[in-house]
Order: C-alpha cells, then sequence, then structure tokens
C-alpha cells in the first residue's frame, strides 16, 4: 500500500497529479506533492512490517487531507454576502477587545506579584490617535490597512474565502475598527467597556471545516501576508 523501496529504506508514494507542486498539510506536517504528480517522502525505516504501518498512517492522514481541501475549496466558492462581511466585522471588534481584556488582567496580576509585564495593555496603546481621520480618504486609507485581516475573521466567520480586492462593501470593518479604538480608549480612561458577546455564527459547518484548518489553507496560498501592515497589525492585536 503505497510503498515503494529506495536502498535502503522504504518511501511512502501516493499519486496526486491534481496537486503537483503544491504542499499540504498532514497531521504529522507539510509535505510537497513532487512535480511529477507524486508525493514521496522516506519512511526512515527497512523492515517491511513497519513500513507497512507507517504507509497505512500516511495514507489516513493524505485522505483527511484531501477531504479538507475540498471542503475548504467549496467555502472559497461561495459567494459572501453583506451578512457576511458584518458578522466578520464584528468578530474581528470582540476579538480584539477581548485580547486587550486579557492581556489587562496578565498585566494587572504581574503588577500585583511585583513581576514585570510581558506587554502593555492595547488600552495603553492610543490607537485612535494613530488612524486615518474620518472621510472618504481617512476611510479609504484605514480600509487598505484591515486587507489583511480582513479574509481572516470572514474565514473565521463565515468559513468562506475573501478573495481579490477590497471593496466599499468592507466598510463595516472600518467602523468595528474605529469603534475598537473607541473603546480603547475610554478604558483606558478607566471607563468599564465590555467586550460584545460571540455573534451567532450560523455559516459555518464546523463539521467539515475548523478555522485552524481554514487558516492554515489560506496562508498556504495567499500572499498578503507580505503586507507590511499586516506584520504590524498582527504583532499588536492577534490573540
Amino acid at each position: 500500500m503505497y510503498l515503494i523501496y529506495r536502498t535502503p529504506v522504504f518511501w511512502f508514494s501516493r499519486k496526486l497529479e491534481q496537486l503537483i507542486g503544491q504542499s499540504i498539510q498532514l497531521a504529522s506536517g507539510y509535505r510537497t506533492v513532487g512535480k511529477n504528480g507524486y508525493l514521496r517522502f522516506s519512511l526512515n525505516t527497512s523492515n517491511k512490517r513497519e513500513a507497512e504501518r507507517l504507509a497505512r498512517r500516511f495514507a489516513v492522514e493524505v485522505d483527511d487531507a484531501l477531504t479538507q481541501l475540498e471542503h475548504t475549496q467549496k467555502a472559497s466558492d461561495q459567494p459572501i454576502t453583506a451578512e457576511d462581511i458584518q458578522l466578520a466585522a464584528d468578530a474581528m471588534q470582540r476579538s480584539l477587545l477581548a485580547a486587550d481584556e486579557s492581556v489587562h488582567a496578565k498585566a494587572l496580576e504581574d503588577t500585583l506579584a511585583g513581576n514585570d509585564i510581558d506587554r502593555a495593555p492595547d488600552r495603553e496603546a492610543n490607537l485612535a490617535d494613530d488612524l486615518p481621520p474620518p472621510g472618504v480618504k481617512g476611510d479609504a486609507e484605514l480600509l487598505l490597512q484591515l486587507r489583511a485581516l480582513i479574509p481572516l475573521y470572514m474565514l473565521k466567520s463565515t468559513g468562506k474565502v475573501a478573495e481579490g480586492a477590497v471593496t466599499a462593501s468592507y466598510f463595516p470593518f472600518v467602523t468595528a475598527f474605529r469603534q475598537v479604538a473607541d473603546s480603547l480608549a475610554k478604558r483606558a480612561q478607566g471607563k468599564s467597556i465590555p467586550t460584545p458577546p460571540p455573534p451567532t455564527i450560523t455559516n459555518v459547518n464546523t463539521k467539515t471545516c475548523t478555522w485552524d484548518d481554514l487558516l492554515e489553507y489560506y496562508l498556504n496560498h495567499q500572499k498578503i501576508y507580505q503586507s507590511a501592515q499586516y506584520t504590524y497589525t498582527k504583532e499588536r492585536f492577534t490573540t
């Protein structure tokens, strides 16, 4: 079963012509399909029985990966609605405010214990001062700055893949981010601003697609992470 022998050890070999040159994520790590259409890698054993056991294990991992890719592809083919965008924007708002609450609680505990603070709460960063001013030009600039976060929260909230250029339809992200900045500023003043409850998510089939699976797929198939603005945003706001 999917075994070939190359002195002195056995190799796993499976034909995956539909994935030539692509990397797929197995439970044991990433593997790349060769230009010849075969996924091949050493099993590092010359014992046939052990090699057969490992081959069965990797065969299951490949089957699972192919199923996940199929589900993710179906998700990427689904149209994104205004409801999806609002749901994802709400999820982003909650995630960023929840991150600030978590970091603030940890910093408070460290301070009380006399320890150094690993990271200051986001509320202390004066985010609102760094945002483009409200208005057409400012809103467009902010929307472009958020273009790397939009696909991530779309995947997380709806299971759909947001591809292509950012359009005005994604404006709810601008509103949500400005609300985050305003809430953080009020928290910095000592006001109690609760994190919104999780939005009701109805579009994701959690039995077939998990957030981690979709995120890994997106990371492996998109180049948007090369955005310097995203790097700044990720370091500052990821949970």
